[in-house]
């Protein structure tokens, strides 16, 4: 594989990354932090899990294996929006039947632990529709392939704004991120932790007692 071929598989990847984590990364954060009752840090673990793997390559596994699957069903950019988005529900499911345990392996309460893995698996259908419109949008947004469900006044702006959008799309899904654990500040950390009194200020006490 020359170098050309190379970069264009790296940006692909990035892209496809970009647009699952813009997706996803709110919707199961906010989730985390109410419906799961999960601390903040111990959702923020689960969020750069998440991200981490998605750019190391688990992303890149997803949206292959979509291509793979897509091909293999014979779902193409011409083919109606229903079946676009049957496919896409049914892959996330097969895929988060893997993935979804390890993203929460780092919850030490089972409970959480099985609420987490369960309610993924429950919205494994809804991730999969956005997260496969996502990454047909986000092509098209960054150039690397023309879609169909991208809106006609989108499609039609120059190469420039069309990757101004997408970059929009991507902070403003980091700041809902930010919003969200700054909304529960609470849940942040252990809460109960008291910090022991160091050696020098148990002796400073006991020297004015």
């Amino acid at each position: 594989m020359d170098r050309g071929k190379v970069k264009d598989v790296l940006v692909k990847h990035v892209v496809d990354t970009t647009a699952l984590n813009t997706t996803a990364n709110p919707l199961l954060g906010s989730l985390e932090v109410t419906l799961f009752q999960m601390t903040d840090d111990n959702s923020l673990d689960a969020r750069l899990f998440a991200t981490k793997w998605g750019y190391l390559g688990l992303a890149a596994a997803f949206s292959k294996g979509r291509d793979v699957s897509k091909n293999y069903f014979n779902i193409t950019d011409e083919s109606n929006e229903r079946d676009k988005k049957a496919h896409d529900a049914k892959y996330a499911i097969a895929f988060n039947t893997v993935f979804a345990p390890i993203m929460y392996w780092g919850e030490p309460d089972i409970g959480k632990f099985a609420a987490g893995v369960g309610t993924v698996m429950a919205l494994s259908p809804f991730l999969g529709m956005v997260g496969g419109y996502s990454i047909d949008v986000f092509r098209d947004l960054t150039g690397l392939e023309n879609s169909e469900r991208v809106p006609n006044l989108i499609q039609k702006q120059r190469p420039s704004i069309k990757k101004g959008l997408a970059a929009f799309v991507t902070a403003a899904s980091v700041a809902i991120m930010v919003g969200i654990y700054a909304w529960t500040p609470s849940n942040f950390g252990d809460t109960d932790y008291v910090e022991e009194p160091s050696v020098v200020q148990t002796e400073y006490v006991q020297n004015i007692e």
